[in-house]
């Protein structure tokens, strides 16, 4: 008999490559606000940033590619992600990033190869991996975070995940002898017919109707990394914090801007943690009000705490721009805000108000400057929380506070539109400026490579739907496909007017081309 080879893949997924996907509140722009707001000072410029499980690497490149002063690194133990990674950083001309193939076991039993860090991001690997290896990447995060240094942690928490937990334990079954789309199908069937048969089991399973439908409109590859996991397993908070403080590290806050704040949760579910003086039964009860299934925390190595001026000045100097991308309430409604379970409403003449004095600087403004605007001081000590709902909105964008040279990032959209245009399922250019990265749609990336003079001597309405054609791709009308260019014309053609109008000038502020 022959020698059965070892498994290497610790219980991880490892059939299918992870998303390439964008996660804004690993960004160090948002990083250093999240923490200003939350009495952290953190390093600005010139930083060492690390991304432990960084998967195929775009979101740690986009990082890399607004910040030229620091550097950047990034881990993960799939050789396909890693192949990507290196790829498209070396084809981009990015020389302040490298990754690395490695175990987090093996690491952390070396950590001195990797030096010393001022950022550690691990987003989405905590709860899908074996104990072992959380164990192991946390002891190697506390070992390779600077003092002062912050770690944000992204993971999947209860109680929010509780109703799903049947459906993951069958799809697991199911993996032993099926493929994982397969498995993930049968088990979603299963569940469906359960519901129908006996309509009273949906009492056991609150959540499960809602969730079951959204799996149709999600990644597979999301899918596949999400469930098809021998240690998927959601953690309560106040399980996390205690395992952070086995290595030296304090939970700071979340980095989840609506959330920061307590004033924003209503009177009535404020007042079942308010007084809690414990920050691990606090942050508990929180997620128990309100159902939470994911957090976005951040720790520190050490506080760095300014003092009380300092504070008040650290916030004053970031800056903003206006996102005329993000559509503004209807008229006579006010602004509405919403994380999680958390819904609430903003004054519209106020927020209107902020917003009209971020657009008539559309090199950005600084926070003093939209403080010291307002005449009343009620006003100006709610514009700082006002600013903080609005960026967490989308309605702006922070400005990028290190070294700014888009070259790198310039370089890095046009191979990402390339690819884009031949398939590739990038969905977002890198914004410089801001220190971050804006949505791209097929339309978008064909346009924006026709400026590299990829489109052939043609009209760019027909070079973009026989482009969209060769992807199998198409423009739609009320949710129908649009197959004949005869139809399909008036639709790109507008669809070109309003890049023209609204993206082509952000993107120009934003430092993307």
């Amino acid at each position: 008999m022959g020698q059965k080879m070892p498994v290497w893949d610790q219980g991880y997924f490892a059939q299918n490559g992870y998303a390439y996907g964008f996660y804004p509140e690993t960004m160090p722009t948002h990083i250093q606000w999240a923490c200003a707001l939350q009495s952290h000072q953190t390093k600005l410029s010139k930083f060492r940033y690390l991304d432990a499980g960084c998967g195929q690497g775009l979101n740690l490149i986009l990082a890399a590619a607004c910040h030229p002063d620091s550097e950047f690194v990034g881990i993960d133990f799939l050789p396909d992600h890693i192949a990507h990674a290196r790829s498209l950083a070396e084809r981009a001309g990015l020389k302040n990033i490298s990754f690395i193939e490695g175990d987090f076991i093996e690491l952390s039993k070396n950590p001195d190869r990797l030096g010393e860090f001022d950022y550690v991001i691990c987003h989405g690997i905590s709860t899908w991996v074996s104990p072992l290896v959380r164990e192991s990447l946390f002891r190697l995060v506390g070992q390779v975070l600077a003092p002062g240094g912050v770690f944000y942690n992204s993971y999947n928490t209860q109680p929010g995940w509780l109703t799903m937990m049947p459906f993951q334990n069958l799809v697991k079954l199911h993996l032993k002898d099926q493929a994982p789309r397969r498995a993930l199908a049968r088990s979603k069937s299963f569940f469906e017919d359960l519901i129908k048969a006996m309509p009273g089991a949906i009492q056991f399973f609150p959540d499960l109707r809602v969730r079951l439908s959204s799996l149709d409109k999600q990644d597979l590859a999301y899918l596949f990394q999400e469930y098809n996991h021998e240690h998927w397993q959601p953690m309560f908070v106040s399980d996390m914090i205690q395992c952070m403080e086995g290595v030296k590290l304090s939970y700071l806050g979340t980095a989840t801007l609506a959330e920061i704040d307590d004033t924003f949760f209503p009177a009535s579910m404020k007042a079942l943690f308010i007084d809690e003086e414990s920050t691990l039964k606090k942050e508990q009860l929180k997620d128990y009000t309100t159902n939470k299934s994911f957090r976005r925390d951040v720790y520190v190595k050490g506080h760095n705490t300014p003092w009380k001026l300092q504070s008040e000045g650290l916030l004053g100097d970031f800056s903003v721009i206006y996102n005329p991308l993000k559509p503004l309430p209807s008229s006579g409604e006010d602004f509405r805000f919403s994380s999680g379970a958390l819904n609430f409403d903003g004054n519209r003449e106020f927020y209107l108000n902020l917003i009209a004095m971020a657009s008539r600087h559309p090199n950005g403004i600084q926070l003093k400057e939209l403080v010291a605007s307002q005449s009343v001081k009620e006003r100006r000590d709610h514009v700082i929380p006002a600013v903080n709902l609005l960026i967490g909105s989308g309605y702006f964008n922070l400005l990028n506070r290190s070294q700014i040279d888009p070259a790198g990032g310039q370089r890095l959209n046009k191979i990402l539109a390339k690819d884009a245009i031949n398939g590739a399922p990038y969905n977002f250019a890198c914004l410089p400026t801001c220190g971050g990265a804006i949505m791209m749609q097929d339309i978008d990336w064909i346009i924006f490579a026709s400026d590299q003079g990829v489109a052939q001597n043609r009209k760019l309405h027909e070079h973009i739907f026989e482009r969209l054609t060769l992807l199998g791709r198409a423009v739609a009308r009320d949710g129908v496909p649009v197959l004949e260019i005869v139809q399909a014309s008036p639709i790109i053609i507008s669809r070109i007017n309003a890049f023209e109008e609204n993206k082509r000038p952000f993107l120009q502020i934003g430092g993307a081309i």
